[in-house]
């Protein structure tokens, strides 16, 4: 792409198919929503830091809000990034606020984040898009691995008839309509990317793709798809011989990804969301 067509994309409206005015260009404000993958988590730094007594949400700069956040910089250097995520976080807790990260002690770690929000994270996403109209896009979303982990892993030892008696999928979907329905009514002109995850039982317990792909990834695309939200997914770069790769699982049993893992997960998502309309940044 030239650089006069690619200010040419930037300065006005770039149309879709249908004629109205594209969502995902880059925008003044970049939200990234959700759990520690929004996060940008990874345990052995965290706990060499709370052992040091130096822990910062800043030296978390590596995640795939940090990777994706940079590409769009390049077209929009003065975008900025507002990262709500908060570890530990499922959709119950998103919706009603009870984040254990940031719960004082002794109910929780009592930490910061990158940025500060007081009440429920869906309840802070919300005001911060009304408060910002037609200057936030897009919004990445991850949100409802620890729903299902909890249940596939811990309640149901993978156990496929106690799963489904859980009633898992239909309470997952219920908690993504309820945060997908509303950033987007809070901000019906902005692109939201649901991200969503690898199996992160894949060596602990190999051959549970497919309970994973049922009952988490399934329920996710469904629920992306009913409120008009995109999806990355990325079980599509972590995978086979790459889960050892790109995560934190065959070395010390981290289901985080290591820096390679999010810089992949962050190009992907900039490709869902760019790659009809800023195709001269490939790399």
């Amino acid at each position: 792409m030239s650089l006069l067509t690619l200010l040419s994309v930037l300065a006005s409206p770039a149309l879709g198919d249908d004629g109205e005015e594209d969502r995902a260009r880059p925008n003044a404000f970049y939200l990234s929503l959700g759990d520690s993958m929004g996060f940008g988590l990874q345990f052995d730094r965290l706990f060499a830091m709370l052992d040091a007594g130096t822990y910062t949400p800043d030296a978390f700069n590596t995640g795939y809000t940090d990777v994706f956040a940079a590409r769009m910089q390049r077209h929009r250097p003065d975008q900025q990034t507002v990262n709500m995520s908060c570890p530990g976080e499922s959709t119950d807790t998103m919706i009603n606020g009870g984040c254990f990260f940031t719960l004082p002690e002794p109910e929780g770690a009592g930490l910061t984040l990158h940025t500060s929000y007081s009440g429920s994270q869906l309840d802070a996403a919300v005001s911060f898009l009304r408060s910002h109209r037609h200057r936030v896009g897009p919004v990445t979303v991850s949100i409802g691995g620890i729903d299902a982990a909890d249940v596939i892993g811990e309640t149901c030892n993978f156990d496929a008839a106690c799963i489904s008696r859980s009633g898992l999928r239909d309470s997952l979907g219920r908690g993504l309509d309820r945060i997908l329905g509303a950033i987007h009514t809070a901000a019906p002109d902005t692109e939201i990317i649901l991200v969503v995850f690898y199996n992160p039982f894949s060596i602990s317990n190999p051959g549970t793709d497919g309970l994973w792909r049922h009952n988490y990834a399934s329920p996710e695309r469904d629920a992306a798809r009913r409120n008009g939200a995109r999806v990355a997914d990325a079980s599509e770069i972590v995978n086979g011989a790459r889960v050892c790769q790109l995560t934190f699982l065959c070395a010390s049993g981290d289901s985080h990804p290591n820096d390679a893992g999010y810089r992949r997960i962050g190009d992907q998502i900039f490709h869902v969301a760019f790659h009809r309309h800023l195709d001269g940044d490939d790399d």
